[in-house]
C-alpha cells in the first residue's frame, strides 16, 4: 500500500514484507480501506510469510510506522462510521479494536462466521452469534434483539435493524429452505415484527437479497415463493 505525500514521492505505508518465494506464496498486502475521515489506512497483510493474515493501521501519509491491530488470522474487517474503531472477524471470533491500536482487541463473540454491522453513528455494533444482539463499541453487556440472523442491516437513521432468518429442514430428497425477514428497534424496546408476509398464511419463500430504502421507510426484497423465478416485494417499515 502506498500514499503520495505533497512533494509527489510515493511513500510505503506497510512494514517490511518477507521476500517473494513464488507466485502463489509470498508475504503481501491483501486489501485496504481508508477511515471515514481519510486520515488512516487499515489493511490486511502477511508481513512475515507466516501464512497468518494480520490487521494493520497506518497514517495515510506514512508519517509513522504501521501499527499491528491483530496478529490473528483476520478474514475481513469494517471501520466504524466515526473512524474510531475497527470490527473484524478472526479465528476464533468477532473483535473490536481502536483504529490506532491504543488498546488490546475486545472479543465480542466466539463465533467467526457471523454477520455484523456498525450503527450509523459508530457507537454500537450489531451482530448475530447465537442470536441477534447489539453492544456498545466501548464494551458492556449486549442487548438481545432476536434470534440468530443470516444477514442484517440497519435503517439509515439507525433506529431499526432488519434481519434475515434462514431455516433449513431435511426434506428427504433435499433441504427445504424457509427464509424470514424481520424488523426490530435497535434499543430492543419492542419485539421483532415479521416483514415478508405476502398474503394470508403465505410466509414461505427463499429470499435472495434485501435492501432498505434511503429514507428508511421501506424494505425491498427478492423472494422465490414457489418454483418460479424470484419476485420483487416491497413492505413498509
Amino acid at each position: 500500500a502506498f500514499a503520495a505525500p505533497a512533494e509527489g514521492q510515493s511513500r510505503k505505508l506497510n512494514g517490511p514484507l518477507a521476500p517473494l518465494t513464488d507466485a502463489g506464496g509470498a508475504a503481501r498486502v491483501f486489501n485496504f480501506s481508508f477511515s471515514p475521515g481519510g486520515q488512516r489506512v487499515v489493511y490486511r497483510g502477511d508481513h512475515d510469510l507466516s501464512g497468518t493474515i494480520g490487521l494493520y493501521s497506518a497514517p495515510r501519509d506514512g508519517s509513522a510506522p504501521a501499527v499491528l491491530l491483530s496478529a490473528g488470522a483476520v478474514t475481513d474487517f469494517k471501520i466504524s462510521p466515526a473512524g474510531a474503531c475497527v470490527a473484524y472477524r478472526s479465528s476464533p471470533g468477532l473483535y473490536l479494536v481502536p483504529i490506532a491500536g491504543s488498546l488490546a482487541p475486545l472479543q465480542i463473540a466466539s463465533s467467526q462466521n457471523i454477520p455484523y454491522e456498525f450503527t450509523a453513528d459508530g457507537t454500537h455494533l450489531v451482530y448475530s452469534s447465537g442470536g441477534l444482539s447489539v453492544v456498545p463499541v466501548t464494551g458492556g453487556a449486549p442487548v438481545s434483539l432476536g434470534e440468530q440472523a443470516y444477514k442484517c442491516a440497519l435503517s439509515p437513521d439507525g433506529t431499526l435493524v432488519v434481519f434475515w432468518v434462514r431455516r433449513i429442514e431435511d426434506g428427504g430428497l433435499g433441504d427445504i429452505i424457509t427464509d424470514e425477514l424481520w424488523r426490530v428497534p435497535l434499543d430492543g424496546s419492542a419485539a421483532p415484527v415479521r416483514c415478508n408476509v405476502i398474503g394470508a398464511g403465505q410466509f414461505e419463500g427463499e429470499i435472495r437479497e434485501f435492501q432498505i430504502s434511503a429514507d428508511g421507510q421501506r424494505v425491498v426484497y427478492s423472494s422465490e415463493t414457489d418454483s418460479t423465478d424470484p419476485d420483487l416485494y416491497s413492505v413498509r417499515l
